[in-house]
């Protein structure tokens, strides 16, 4: 009998040659991105957040709780900005530079990326 495991959210790097990991998921629901820098070197030099498949096996972290997810964000994206269409320095005067650029919200990102994996793992 084949048990059900579940997607999990996960930090990862690219491979050693600089692919993307097979235990990556790529279907609907994925996320990709939140980079943080790894230590390591180039092309695994960022830490990437994601969703593994269903059973994967890998060299990855998991976040075992969304408030681990939200702890992680919080302290990698404490300076980043999310942009808009409305942010477009070169078409815009230097005093509108900051139309369409907000900060970061970890909590909103973490409750995304948690409710992707929860709907994955409905299903």
């Amino acid at each position: 009998m084949r048990y059900k495991m579940p997607y999990q959210v996960m930090k990862y790097t690219l491979s050693s040659s600089g692919k993307v990991p097979d235990f990556l998921y790529t279907g609907p629901y994925q996320i990709q991105g939140n980079a943080s820098p790894s230590g390591l070197p180039s092309p695994q030099d960022w830490y990437l957040t994601g969703i593994a498949k269903d059973g994967a096996v890998g060299d990855f972290e998991v976040f075992a709780t969304k408030q681990d997810l939200e702890d992680y964000l919080s302290v990698v994206g404490a300076d980043w900005y999310i942009f808009t269409y409305e942010y477009n320095p070169i078409e815009t005067d230097p005093e509108t530079w900051d139309v369409g650029k907000y900060p970061f919200d970890p909590i909103v990102e973490a409750n995304q990326i948690w409710a992707n994996m929860e709907a994955l793992n409905a299903n």
